[in-house]
């Protein structure tokens, strides 16, 4: 199974999606849990994640992109297919959802080119459950009063404000196409707290029928459960 968590930095996304894992491995012991981010897990990702983020050199969108997306095919490969075939629940911190707001809403590149170069990288696979968190500037700056920003983080708010509509923009697309849409749910933080947050998280996650599933196969596998 797989969980994806995305969103404009500091929505909150990658504590929610550390805590609810954390909730995974209470509410089902029996099944592993990975937590994993992009970039930065896998082989590759702790090379690429400091070019990525820290680079002092001129980085073209397009590369950008390829830098992303090295990452994640690595990672898809590497981990993320295999753990899911062994019947582990993936949490996962960013991957497409960042790629077409970043690289293409925010930084402009023509998303008939992009998609088929990310449908690459993550092989087709299609999280079981997408989480898009978002978060005002406003409460971004409150939540991270002294955080340095790195290289994409500092480009502005005209910028983010483009990432935060592709945000929108293209979850509303993988939601509605025609084949293997996406279960995607959108969460204001804004008003919340991160226990609300996961409350939420949790609700979503259950009305969509996953922790029936979830209990569904260690019956099969143990008995029933309860």
């Amino acid at each position: 199974m797989l969980v994806l968590f995305e969103g404009n930095d500091g929505c909150g996304k990658s504590s929610t999606a550390k805590i609810f894992a954390e909730w995974l491995e209470k509410e089902f012991p029996e099944i592993p849990v990975q937590q994993l981010y992009e970039p930065g897990s896998g082989s590759l990702g702790p090379t690429l994640r400091e070019i990525l983020k820290h680079s002092s050199q001129p980085i073209v969108p397009a590369a950008e992109l390829f830098l992303f997306l090295a990452s994640r095919a690595q990672l898809m490969k590497q981990g993320i297919i295999s753990a899911i075939q062994a019947g582990e629940i993936v949490v996962l911190d960013r991957s497409t959802l960042s790629s077409l707001a970043y690289q293409v809403a925010g930084c402009g590149l023509d998303p008939t080119l992009a998609l088929p170069a990310i449908e690459l990288a993550t092989c087709g696979v299609v999280p079981d459950i997408t989480f898009v968190l978002k978060a005002s500037p406003e409460v971004v700056r409150m939540r991270n009063p002294n955080k340095q920003p790195d290289r994409i983080e500092a480009r502005g708010e005209e910028f983010h404000a483009r990432v935060s509509r592709g945000f929108e923009c293209f979850a509303d697309l993988l939601k509605h196409r025609a084949e293997r849409p996406w279960k995607i749910h959108a969460i204001d933080t804004d008003e919340l707290t991160r226990p609300q947050v996961l409350e939420r998280v949790k609700h979503h996650f259950e009305k969509d029928g996953l922790v029936e599933k979830l209990r569904s196969r260690l019956r099969a596998a143990h008995g029933d459960i309860g």
